[in-house]
C-alpha cells in the first residue's frame, strides 16, 4: 500500500530535495537511533527514507541490513497516516502475515513507526523501532517516538541545509574561477580594443567622432557626420531605442550603457557598446557625449561559448544540456500531446574496438545527418549520449505518426557508408513515446528510455513504443537483480549437479553444474529469475561464484576419495565482455587440482552470436587449446544453427529438451532429431541430449546414436553432498546400449581434415 497516488510525486520529489539518500554515515542520527532504542527499549531501530522502489536506512540498531525493496517496507504502510503505525503482532496481521521479513530474516512480528512528514499527507520516511515478539505502545511511547520522528526531521532539514550551503559555495567558486576567465580573456581584448569618442552639442545638431570612431564605422576619417548619419547603421530598432536613450539623455538626464548591432560602412555586421552622459550649463543640457566601444570579438566569443554549453561539437545537433533545458521547458499542465523518440546507434563500441575511434565518430556524423534530414521540420534533434540521440516533435503527434517517423528514421540509415576502405553499417534502435496529461518532459523521455532498452533488448534494429507493463517488467528486472544479488553476498547460491549418462554403458560420465538459490519457502532455480542475469555485473558475480562452488566440491570429492567427475558449467555473453572468463576458468583448475579436460564450458549460440562475438569465438578457442572442453548449449532453440554449426569452436552439442520432447509428438521430430546427430557425428562432435524424462524417449536417442543424455528419467540435479553417492550407486540398465559411436573427437576430426 502507497501514499495517495496524486501526493506520491510530490512526496518523492520532496525527499530528493534534501539530497540525503544514500548519503554517508551521520553521527547525530545513529546517536538518535540509539537514544529511540534505549528510551523504547526496542531491539531494532531505524531511521527510514521511502523512495520509489526502496526503503534505505539512514540510521539503524539492531539490523544488519542497510534497507529493503519498498514493495516488503512496513514503512510504506505508515506513509499513509500522519500518526503512529503500530502493527502489534505482524504474524496476526493479515497485511504482513506473508511478510518474507516477518516470515524470514529478521523474524519481525513487532513495528512502529511515526512519520517523518514535511506537510499534511506528505512523509519522507519513518523512524521506526521494531521487534521479534509482540508488544502494545501505550500513549506516552506513541509521544515519545513522535517525537524524536520531529527532531530527526529536524536534522534532516540541517543535512538539507548544510548540501545547499555546500552547493552554493561551489558555485561561487565556480562563478569566481568564471569571472578570472572572462577577466583574463576581456584583459587581452582591451589591448587590442578600440574605443572611440562622440559629442553632440544640443545647440548647433553638430556631431563630432574621435578617429577611432570613424575607424568603427568603417568612415573615412573626417567626413562631415550629422546625427541622422550617425543613426543610420542601425537597425530600426536599434535606431528606435537610441532615439529613446538620447531623449532621456536630454529630458532627465539619464545616462545609458547599452549595446546594439549595426551594419559599418564597408557591409560588416558589428557590435558597439554605446555609453552615454549629459553636460548641463546654466541647468539646461549643454552637450552630450559619450564613447562607442567595437566589442564584436567579445560578443562572438560569447556566441561560440553558448553555442558551445548547448550543442554538439562533433554532430552540430544541439547537446544533452540544451535538450534537457527544452524537456524542462514543457509545461505539465499544457493540454498539447508532445512525443519523443530516443534513438541508440547500435555497435558503436564495435566499431570503435575494430575500426578505430575516427571510424566511430563518423558513423556518429553519419546517424546525426541522416536522423536531422529524416526529421526535418518535424521536431527537434539532440545527441543526448555518445551513442544516443532525442528527438522531441515539435507538434501535436499521436502513435500512429510517431511510428511513422521511426520508420522514416530506420530507412534513411539503411545506406551502408565507406570510410577509409572500411564499411560502415548505421543500425539504430528506436523507443519512442507519447506524453499522457500532467506528465513533464522528464516523465516523457524516461518513458521512451524504457521503450528503447525493451527495443535493444527485444528488437535491436527496430522501433519500441512505450507501454505501461514496460515499468512492470523493469520493476520485475530489479526485484530479480536484487534477489540474486542478496544471495550472492548472504552465500545463498547454491551449486547442484545433474548426471550425465553415457548411453553405451548407462553409467555417469559428468554432470552438469546449476545454479539454485536458497530462498525461505524453499531451494529455487536460477532460472526463476533469468531477469537478474540481463545484468551484467549481477551474472559475472554469479559465474565468479558457481566456479568457486565448483572448486570447493571439487577438492572436497577428492578429499572424500570419490573420483571426480567431468564438469559442465554455464557462462554467458557478459562473460566475455565484463570480466576475464578465460583466466578464471583456468585459476580454478589449478586450484582445484584438476585438468582442464575435466571441465566442459556451455555456450549457447547466442552468445556465439551476440555483439562481440569474434571476442567469444577467440576465448573459446584458446580455452579449448588448453583441454576445455566447449559444448554448445541449447542446439536449435538459436537463429541459423545448422550454418554455424561448423564454424563454432565446439567439441560438443546439447540437443535442447524441446528436440527431446517433439520426438514423441509426431515422425517429424524424430527425423529432425536424427539430422541433427548424424550432422554432428559427421563434424566429429558429440551430442548430448537434454530433457530426457521418458523411456521412449530415451529408446529414440539410443536408436539414434546420441552418445550421451541427461534429463529427470535418470536424476533431477543434487547437491555436492551427493555427487558420490551417486557416482558409486548408479546404474541405469545392467547391459550395454549397442550402437557405433563417432570414429573420434572433433579434435581428432579437425586434425584428419
Amino acid at each position: 500500500m502507497y501514499p495517495v497516488p496524486e501526493l506520491e510525486s510530490e512526496r518523492i520529489r520532496a525527499l530528493a530535495e534534501t539530497h540525503i539518500l544514500d548519503s554517508g554515515a551521520a553521527p547525530d542520527f545513529d546517536a538518535i537511533v540509539d537514544l529511540v532504542r534505549h528510551v523504547l527499549q526496542a531491539p531494532i531501530c531505524v531511521v527510514s527514507l521511502v523512495d520509489t522502489n526502496r526503503q534505505w536506512f539512514k540510521a539503524k540498531c539492531g539490523i544488519g541490513v542497510d534497507g529493503t525493496d519498498r514493495a516488503t517496507a512496513f514503512c510504506s504502510h505508515a506513509l499513509i497516516s500522519d500518526e503512529v503505525l503500530v502493527i502489534e503482532d505482524a504474524r496476526a496481521d493479515s497485511r504482513f502475515s506473508d511478510n518474507p521479513l516477518v516470515t524470514g530474516d529478521p523474524h519481525i512480528r513487532f513495528y512502529a513507526g511515526a512519520p517523518l512528514t514535511v506537510s499534511p499527507g506528505i512523509a519522507l520516511g519513518t523512524v521506526c523501532i521494531l521487534g521479534t515478539e509482540p508488544r502494545k505502545l501505550d500513549v506516552a511511547e506513541i509521544r515519545t517516538l513522535q517525537s524524536f520522528a520531529k527532531v530527526v526531521m529536524g536534522l534532516i532539514r540541517g543535512h538539507e541545509r548544510a548540501h545547499e550551503a555546500t552547493r552554493l559555495a561551489a558555485q561561487t567558486q565556480e562563478q569566481a574561477r568564471a569571472l578570472r576567465l572572462r577577466e583574463r580573456r576581456f584583459i587581452q581584448t582591451e589591448r587590442i580594443a578600440r574605443v572611440g569618442g562622440w559629442e553632440f552639442d544640443v545647440g548647433t545638431k553638430a556631431v563630432a567622432w574621435s578617429n577611432e570612431t570613424y575607424r568603427i564605422y568603417g568612415i573615412e576619417i573626417g567626413t562631415p557626420i550629422d546625427l541622422d548619419l550617425a543613426l543610420s547603421a542601425y537597425s530600426a530598432i536599434g535606431k528606435e531605442r537610441l532615439n529613446t536613450l538620447l531623449g532621456q539623455l536630454l529630458g532627465e538626464g539619464t545616462g545609458f550603457d547599452e549595446e546594439f548591432d549595426f551594419v559599418a560602412a564597408c557591409g560588416t555586421r558589428k557590435w558597439v557598446r554605446c555609453v552615454g552622459e549629459v553636460e548641463f550649463h546654466d541647468g539646461k543640457p549643454n552637450r552630450l557625449f559619450g564613447t562607442f566601444q567595437d566589442v564584436t570579438e567579445r560578443r562572438r566569443a560569447q556566441d561560440q561559448l553558448w553555442r558551445a554549453a548547448n550543442f554538439d561539437g562533433l554532430t552540430g545537433l544541439a547537446n544533452r544540456n540544451r535538450f534537457d533545458d527544452t524537456l524542462r521547458s514543457l509545461d505539465p499542465g499544457d493540454s498539447k500531446t508532445y512525443g519523443i523518440l530516443m534513438v541508440d546507434a547500435d555497435h558503436l563500441k564495435d566499431v570503435n574496438d575494430t575500426l578505430g575511434h575516427d571510424a566511430g565518430d563518423e558513423l556518429i556524423r553519419i546517424v546525426a545527418t541522416r536522423l536531422r534530414d529524416a526529421v526535418g521540420q518535424a521536431g527537434t534533434v539532440a545527441r543526448v549520449g555518445g551513442d544516443e540521440f532525442a528527438v522531441l516533435l515539435s507538434a501535436q503527434v499521436d502513435a500512429l505518426a510517431l511510428e511513422s517517423l521511426a520508420g522514416n528514421i530506420l530507412s534513411a540509415m539503411q545506406p551502408w557508408q565507406l570510410f577509409k576502405g572500411n564499411t560502415l553499417k548505421p543500425i539504430v534502435s528506436i523507443g519512442g513515446a507519447i506524453r499522457l496529461d500532467g506528465e513533464t518532459g522528464e516523465d516523457l523521455r524516461q518513458s521512451a528510455d524504457l521503450a528503447l532498452y525493451h527495443a535493444k533488448q527485444n528488437r535491436r534494429g527496430g522501433y519500441v513504443l512505450f507501454d505501461r507493463d514496460m515499468k512492470s517488467a523493469i520493476t520485475a528486472r530489479t526485484v530479480a537483480v536484487s534477489i540474486v544479488d542478496e544471495a550472492l553476498i548472504r552465500g545463498d547460491v547454491l551449486a547442484y549437479y545433474q548426471p550425465v549418462v553415457e548411453l553405451a554403458t548407462g553409467r555417469i560420465s559428468g554432470f552438469e553444474v546449476l545454479a539454485r538459490v536458497q530462498r525461505p519457502d524453499g531451494v529455487r532455480s536460477i532460472g526463476d529469475f533469468a531477469d537478474a542475469l540481463q545484468d551484467p555485473r549481477t551474472a559475472t558475480r554469479l559465474t565468479a561464484c558457481m566456479l568457486k562452488r565448483i572448486e570447493a566440491d571439487v577438492v572436497g570429492w577428492k578429499r572424500a576419495g570419490i573420483r571426480v567427475p567431468q564438469i559442465a558449467f554455464n557462462v554467458g555473453a557478459w562473460d566475455f565482455q565484463e570480466s576475464a572468463i578465460e583466466a578464471m576458468v583456468l585459476a580454478t583448475c589449478e586450484r582445484a587440482g584438476i585438468e582442464p579436460s575435466q571441465f566442459v564450458m556451455e555456450v549457447t549460440e547466442s552468445v556465439f552470436l551476440s555483439r562481440g562475438a569474434n571476442l567469444v569465438s577467440e576465448t573459446a578457442a584458446r580455452l579449448r587449446a588448453r583441454g576445455i572442453t566447449i559444448a554448445l548449449d541449447d542446439f536449435g532453440t538459436g537463429h541459423a544453427s545448422l550454418a554455424h554449426l561448423g564454424t563454432f569452436p565446439v567439441d560438443v552439442i546439447k540437443m535442447d529438451r524441446s528436440f527431446v520432447m517433439r520426438m514423441n509428438d509426431d515422425g517429424s521430430g524424430a527425423v529432425i532429431a536424427a539430422a541433427l546427430i548424424d550432422l554432428a557425428h559427421n563434424l566429429g562432435i558429440q551430442v548430448v541430449a537434454e530433457g530426457v524424462e521418458s523411456e521412449a524417449q530415451l529408446n529414440q536417442l539410443v536408436s539414434l546414436g546420441c552418445e550421451k543424455a541427461q534429463g529427470y528419467l535418470f536424476s533431477p540435479a543434487l547437491p555436492a553432498s551427493e555427487v558420490g553417492r551417486v557416482i558409486s550407486s548408479f546404474r541405469w540398465c545392467d547391459r550395454p546400449v549397442g550402437f557405433s559411436k563417432p570414429a573420434g573427437s572433433r579434435k581428432e576430426f579437425e586434425r584428419q581434415i
